[in-house]
This record gives C-alpha cells, sequence and structure tokens, in this order.
C-alpha cells in the first residue's frame, strides 16, 4: 500500500522531501542528547517557510511553552524593515505573517527581539498589535550613486524579471535622462510599467538615480539588487564606480502588523522649592548624540507664564540645536514660577530614554529644585531582522530539530497532533546556515541566538571558525 511522506498508510499528495542535516560531523560521540523525553505541541508549532507548514523543518529552533510544558517554535518569523518606533512593523514574508496570526491570534501580543540599530545591542520588548494584514504596502525602492560623477561613455543595468530570470539592458549614455531613456531601457526587458526610475539631482543618470519597482509582478514586493557595469563609463578621474542601497523594502500590505507606538517620550518635572520672581533659569542636560552634558543659555524669567516658557525653550533650541527636540510646558495644576515639564519629543531625542536634567541656574527667590521622571522614555526603534517571538515562554530558545526527514505535526486529515520527543539536542557542532532563521537575521541577532543556545548546551557553529 501507499505511504505519505510520514510513513502512514494511504495515498496522499505528492512531495518534494529534501533531507536536512544540521550537524558539521554526525558522529555519536560528538553529539549530546538530554535523556528526558518531551512533547513537541503541535497546535502551537508551524513552520512558515517550510512545504507544507506542518512539516517542521531540521534546524527549526525550539522552545518551551510556560503553561503546558510543551516545546514549540521560538521564533514566528522576523521583521523584513527596520522599524523607527512607529505603528506598523513589517514581517519578512507573508507566510510568517500568517503564522503569527494563527498562533497569536488576530491581535494580542508578540515579543519582539533585536537591536534598535543594525549590529546595537539585542533587548526583547512586548508589543501590542491590533491587527496582521491591510496595512500599507511599500514599493522597492533601490538608490544608485557614484563614487565620481561620470563625464563620458556608457553603463549597462542587470536586473532580475519576475519570473526570476536576469536581464541586461542595452548600453546607456552616462547623461540619459533618468524618466525617459533609463526608464524605457529597464521596462523594454521587464514588462510595461515594471519601474519608474527619477534621478537624484537633475533629471540625468550621471547624477545617481532611484529605480522604484512599482508594476505588475513587482509591486510591494522586495526585489533582488540591481547591479550596473560601468566598465565604459569615464570621468576626469577614473572609471566611476557604483553602489546600490535598497532605500525601501517591497512590502506586501498582508506582511504588516499594526502596533501600539513602541516608542515613548521621555518627560520630566522640574519643580521649584519656593516660586521664581526674577533672574534667569539654566538647564543641564545630556546630549545624546555624544552623551557629553550641555547647558542652555540663561532664559529670563517673566511674569507671564507663557513668555517664561517662549524663553526656556528658545534657550532649548539653541542649545540642542534643534526645533523643539526638549520642549518644555505648563505642570498641571502649578503656577509656571514652581515648575514646568520638560517633554523630548523632537529629532534625536523622541524615543529614547534620558538621564535627568538639572537645573544649574535657579531663578530669583528659588532656592533649589528637584527633577522627577514621570515617563521614562522608551527606545522601540527595532532593526531590520530582528526576531518576532511567542509569548507563551517558549521564546528562549533551547535546542533545535535533528530529525533530518522532518517531523509532522498533523494526522492524514491535517488536524493538529502532538509529537513525543525522545531525546532533544544539547550539544553539537552545527552547521550555521541550516538552522532557520540563525543566519537571516541583524548580525547582533545571529549572536544573541547563539549565546542563548550556548548557554543552555554545548553547542559550537561553523561560521564561528576562522
Amino acid at each position: 500500500m501507499p505511504t505519505d511522506f510520514r510513513g502512514i498508510p494511504g495515498v496522499s499528495a505528492g512531495r518534494s522531501l529534501v533531507f536536512r542535516n544540521i550537524f558539521v560531523q554526525n558522529a555519536a560521540n560528538q553529539v549530546t542528547y538530554a535523556p528526558q523525553m518531551g512533547t513537541i505541541g503541535g497546535a502551537s508549532s508551524r513552520d512558515p517557510e517550510s512545504v507544507p507548514v506542518s512539516l517542521l523543518r531540521a534546524g527549526l529552533l525550539m522552545g518551551k511553552i510556560t503553561a503546558t510544558g510543551k516545546f514549540a517554535p521560538a521564533i514566528i518569523g522576523l521583521t523584513g524593515k527596520a522599524t523607527t518606533g512607529s505603528t506598523q512593523i513589517n514581517c519578512l514574508t507573508t507566510a510568517q505573517a500568517t503564522e503569527l496570526a494563527r498562533r497569536q491570534g488576530a491581535s494580542g501580543t508578540f515579543k519582539l527581539t533585536g537591536p534598535p540599530t543594525a549590529g546595537g545591542t539585542v533587548r526583547t520588548a512586548t508589543v501590542t498589535y491590533s491587527s496582521i494584514g491591510g496595512g500599507s504596502a511599500a514599493n522597492e525602492v533601490q538608490t544608485v550613486s557614484w563614487d565620481v560623477t561620470p563625464t563620458g561613455g556608457t553603463f549597462t543595468i542587470t536586473a532580475r524579471k519576475s519570473d526570476g530570470t536576469d536581464i541586461t539592458t542595452a548600453a546607456i549614455a552616462f547623461g540619459a535622462t533618468c524618466s525617459t531613456t533609463v526608464t524605457n531601457a529597464l521596462n523594454a526587458l521587464l514588462g510595461t510599467s515594471a519601474v519608474a526610475v527619477t534621478a537624484s539631482s537633475s533629471t540625468t543618470a550621471d547624477n545617481g538615480f532611484y529605480i522604484t519597482f512599482s508594476g505588475t509582478g513587482y509591486l510591494a514586493l522586495e526585489q533582488p539588487m540591481v547591479t550596473i557595469n560601468s566598465a565604459s563609463l569615464t570621468s576626469a578621474t577614473t572609471v566611476p564606480v557604483a553602489t546600490f542601497v535598497e532605500t525601501t523594502k517591497g512590502v506586501p500590505a498582508a506582511n504588516t502588523i499594526t502596533v501600539t507606538a513602541t516608542s515613548v517620550n521621555e518627560v520630566q518635572r522640574v519643580t521649584f522649592a519656593i516660586a521664581s520672581t526674577g533672574g534667569n533659569v539654566a538647564i543641564t542636560y545630556t546630549d545624546p548624540t555624544t552623551g557629553g552634558l550641555r547647558t542652555t543659555g540663561p532664559a529670563a524669567w517673566n511674569a507671564t507664564d507663557s513668555t517664561y516658557l517662549s524663553a526656556i525653550n528658545a534657550a532649548l533650541d539653541l542649545a540642542t540645536g534643534v526645533s523643539g527636540g526638549i520642549v518644555a510646558t505648563a505642570a498641571s495644576q502649578i503656577d509656571t514660577d514652581l515648575g514646568f515639564v520638560l517633554t523630548f519629543s523632537g529629532t534625536g531625542y523622541a524615543g529614547l530614554p534620558h538621564p535627568l536634567v538639572f537645573v544649574s541656574t535657579l531663578p530669583t527667590s528659588s532656592t533649589s529644585s528637584v527633577v522627577t521622571r514621570t515617563t521614562a522614555g522608551v527606545d522601540g526603534r527595532f532593526a531590520k531582522g530582528s526576531l518576532i517571538q511567542p509569548t507563551d515562554g517558549s521564546c528562549a530558545p533551547l535546542f533545535p530539530l535533528v530529525r533530518e526527514n522532518g517531523t509532522d505535526v498533523t494526522d492524514m486529515d491535517g488536524v493538529s497532533i502532538d509529537q513525543p520527543l525522545m531525546q532533544y539536542l544539547r550539544g553539537a557542532d552545527l552547521i550555521a546556515a541550516n538552522i532557520v532563521n540563525l543566519t537571516e537575521g541583524d548580525a547582533s541577532v545571529q549572536t544573541w541566538l547563539k549565546a542563548q543556545l550556548k548557554s543552555v548546551g554545548f553547542f559550537t557553529f561553523d561560521n564561528d571558525r576562522v
């Protein structure tokens, strides 16, 4: 009788099976297993990038659900682009967004683990979300710039078609008009209106240009980076070399997660022991860029509260070099002569924690001041390639699955079933590229994941060796 890929008797749809080994050397004396048994929770476990998703690949990182003690994937997906702390986060793929909705619900919370900026310090935040999908799609935008300005010759652009094949344009003159000549050269091969090309400055390609993928088959999808052959270009000094930057990652609306803003502005309150009657006030704060202390110029006291606050804000703007970087407003239920509120809400200050300021020059009559933090600033930025994780306790990775042909967590009818785990990995020399999600995220996230595994077992990784 025919059997399906799990060895269960009966007729089933054909599937391709690829064996996946995660060990550098699969020798028994170099692999350590924990002796205790466990269970993979079928209802909580899917592998979004596997086919079918119920087939958990070798290398999938597993954690333990606190309430049930069952094991489940520690990572649901990765962020597809950096978030600034706003109300939208993007999954790397639609399949991962679908798994987030299936596992955590159409709304709820998830863990977000990553650094605020690429290569930064990894931390974890609990994010509240209201919906998945239906957000703002984004078209891929790639920026092409030259190390020196071309003055003659031609170049070609190589890009990938929606069917996966690569195309190379005919020679394009160094000073070609971007909106017509360069755009037409690409669209002639990619498809009508596949892309729109605009110049970085002026109108011609010698100033650099942007390629926006906005047509059928390219709309709201991530695209491979274009390449440019500039060997036939000339300049006053040397052959111009092109650099490429993914300015905006193409993201389908289905990948978007609408969240409560992850950034919180710092708010501090300055209170004087005695009401001010004259003189000046000066505030010393910590510069968020250098970490050094900076002091505002003197702001003159005024009997009119709005005039007094205006003077303080002018002094703050001058010191920070940012309009509205730190904003002084009236404190509720007290006169401004007795204190005011500082909100860190401008460019370079918003959505960040800040040390307490102190009053370095007291106004007349005031003998002392107290500064209290009423709202702690929270850095809600997360770099592209941060981890989207569950909130049931399984977010802490304990081990990778090892079964080379995968572990299925559904029965013949597609109903979730728990699977026994006779023993799980506690030490091995691992192929990093075959550990799911390990080499896809931000570099600091990769380091964090390795450290997590090393903290619970005797794991080493092939890409750590020179």
